[in-house]
């Protein structure tokens, strides 16, 4: 993968703006006319420099991108990426506004590139985020996540904090070796009985 300041280059972002990333289906469970909201309140609340960059596809996307042209608001749409991780390479945060979720690998894929994520509290996103630790979870509401995010902006010895714990945790409890080995010990305990 090319350096952040490549990556940076090629997605057109400034280097000392924050980066918000949204990676998902532009489809209502994942709530993407969320985002706009948000943006428009970090707006309101004269925040420091931000820029929004959304990937994915979806019917939602012509809705997305009208509404924040017509708002003049921060943000980009990649369209369908190959890949999520040179975006969370050069991003600060991850940003999930789902209505409903499983447990997202986007969480994985941010922690492992040593980003923290803000997301609504939905479904197994609780199983990754412990909030305050290792990420934030608010409730689906655009004040909240507003302020999340500021929270984040303002105070980068913390974003970092939960940035290390959830790289952490992605790597001892998520990875690739762990899975395999906790698959190996289910087979040995089901091929026992």
């Amino acid at each position: 993968m090319p350096p952040a300041t490549e990556i940076r280059e090629e997605l057109n972002l400034p280097e000392h703006v924050f980066t918000i990333a949204w990676v998902g289906r532009f489809t209502d469970i994942k709530n993407p006319l969320l985002v706009i909201e948000v943006a428009k309140r970090l707006i309101a609340n004269q925040s420091l420099p931000f820029q929004i960059v959304m990937a994915g596809e979806g019917e939602l996307w012509d809705c997305c991108r009208n509404e924040a042209a017509s708002n003049n608001l921060p943000i980009r749409f990649l369209g369908w990426v190959e890949s999520a991780e040179p975006l969370l390479k050069v991003s600060d945060v991850l940003l999930m506004t789902s209505k409903n979720e499983g447990m997202p690998v986007v969480i994985l894929e941010a922690a492992l590139q040593s980003r923290p994520t803000i997301s609504t509290n939905v479904g197994g996103v609780n199983e990754f985020i412990d909030s305050g630790i290792n990420g934030l979870l608010v409730e689906e509401d655009a004040p909240l996540l507003s302020q999340a995010i500021l929270r984040l902006m303002k105070a980068p010895d913390f974003r970092s904090s939960l940035a290390s714990k959830a790289y952490e945790l992605a790597i001892n409890d998520f990875s690739l070796n762990k899975s395999l080995a906790d698959h190996v010990d289910l087979y040995r305990l089901v091929t026992r009985l």
